[in-house]
């Protein structure tokens, strides 16, 4: 038993050494001299803090980042007490584009390009052919395109901003902000760029109407569902963090007192008007329903993570139809049909005029049906309708109604799946 102990201490303080040689040898790899430009601190919500030079992160250990001035390539290293060294000139295969490691453009002030975490190699460095992490450690700089913003990092004089991406593993990483203590951290070069001033901005604001939403909470009038869309967009690159709407018939939007008014913390860039008449209590002042052949006038503005509200976007405009577009709809029976069986469809369908609504089967001349059975048969029969499948498997049954009308012409459609299975066998006396 005392053998066994004292192998096992052995082996113990072997691995030991070994560990700690591993350790200094890689930051022996990632020794660095006086010649970075780069110190100072990000933040990562899932590793945590990542040091840019030894004079901010401490210790004997020499190491840190630097933009050449002649070709604005990064090199050296920065460090992670989660996952160790982050190297900033990493050769390639690189995942995907930009196909290159990380860079400065002078003339735009952006980061983009590829750095590359070393935990796990062997002999610290990170395009060792073997690694022990299980994680290939890319991260990346820029170009971040989202909603068409560019959040990637970039240079504003001498500091470092915006954001990297390191997959799940790292999450993002913030250039600069502040910290829970009310501290501010940033990352800073010496070689410096020009200031890049603004306030977030927001554009092309748009409505898209869907007259045939029957099955959604989220109503205009019957069956209609709005949804506005924007682009933000900053130039210090800072995310959005909330948006303001307002809505209104008047297009002075009642004199700073619209009918419709909504504030949300979203980073969303669009936003669906829920005026369900389920809703018994509501933060704002519209009363459901909106009116139909209505113009309706809206705006919008943004704020970003640091609190600074846009001026508000051009004004845009939507005007309803004259009236609801057709329900249509349909029962199945039998709702498990067998092949060569007669399958009938009961017509539920209703439609809409200026005197309210009605069947769609009475509709006279003006409603048209057309019928999809999924078995390459189809009808334009109004009302009900029947056929038959000669093969099992789920069958795809399609149904559209339009209403044409002097001044317009509303279509709506309908589908429904139903299984077709084999008949039981005959039953054999014996």
């Amino acid at each position: 038993m005392r053998k066994k102990i004292f192998a096992i201490s052995i082996i113990s303080a072997i691995l030991t050494i070994s560990c700690v040689y591993y350790f200094f040898k890689k930051e022996e790899m990632a020794q660095a001299g006086t010649e970075h430009n780069v110190s100072g601190w990000a933040w990562s919500e899932t590793i945590g803090w990542i040091s840019f030079n030894n004079t901010s992160g401490g210790g004997a250990t020499s190491y840190g980042v630097n933009i050449d001035p002649a070709t604005g390539n990064l090199s050296g290293y920065a460090w992670s007490e989660n996952i160790g060294w982050i190297k900033f000139n990493p050769a390639g295969p690189y995942p995907k584009a930009p196909n290159y490691s990380a860079k400065l453009d002078p003339t735009t002030n952006k980061i983009t390009g590829w750095a590359r975490a070393c935990a796990g190699t062997i002999n610290g460095d990170c395009n060792s052919p073997t690694r022990t992490d299980g994680w290939d450690g890319w991260i990346l700089l820029g170009p971040i395109n989202i909603g068409g913003n560019d959040y990637g990092v970039y240079r504003n004089v001498c500091n470092l901003e915006g954001y990297a991406w390191g997959s799940d593993v790292v999450g993002w990483i913030k250039f600069n902000g502040t910290a829970q203590d009310g501290s501010s951290y940033g990352v800073t070069t010496t070689f410096c760029g020009t200031h890049i001033p603004g306030s977030p901005s927001v554009s092309n604001p748009t409505a898209t109407i869907n007259y045939c939403n029957w099955n959604a909470s989220p109503q205009v009038a019957s069956g209609t569902t709005i949804t506005f869309n924007w682009i933000y967009s900053d130039p210090e690159h800072d995310l959005q963090k909330a948006f303001e709407i307002w809505l209104d018939n008047d297009n002075t939007f009642g004199g700073g007192d619209p009918k419709f008014k909504a504030t949300l913390q979203s980073n969303g860039t669009s936003y669906i008007l829920d005026l369900s008449q389920n809703q018994s209590t509501r933060s704002d002042k519209l009363q459901y329903p909106l009116s139909w052949s209505t113009t309706y006038y809206w705006k919008i503005k943004v704020k970003d993570i640091n609190d600074n509200w846009s001026d508000w976007s051009d004004t845009s405009s939507f005007t309803t139809a004259i009236h609801s577009y057709p329900h249509p709809d349909f029962d199945i029976s039998p709702t498990n049909p067998k092949v060569n069986q007669l399958v009938t469809f009961t017509d539920k369908s209703k439609c809409y005029s200026g005197g309210g609504e009605y069947d769609c089967k009475n509709g006279s001349g003006i409603v048209s049906y057309w019928w999809e059975f999924g078995n390459g048969l189809t009808s334009s029969v109004k009302g009900d309708a029947t056929t038959t499948y000669t093969s099992t498997g789920s069958k795809t049954v399609k149904l559209t109604i339009r209403v044409t009308e002097p001044s317009q012409v509303f279509s709506c459609d309908i589908s429904k799946s139903i299984n077709i299975s084999i008949p039981l066998p005959p039953f054999i006396e014996r």
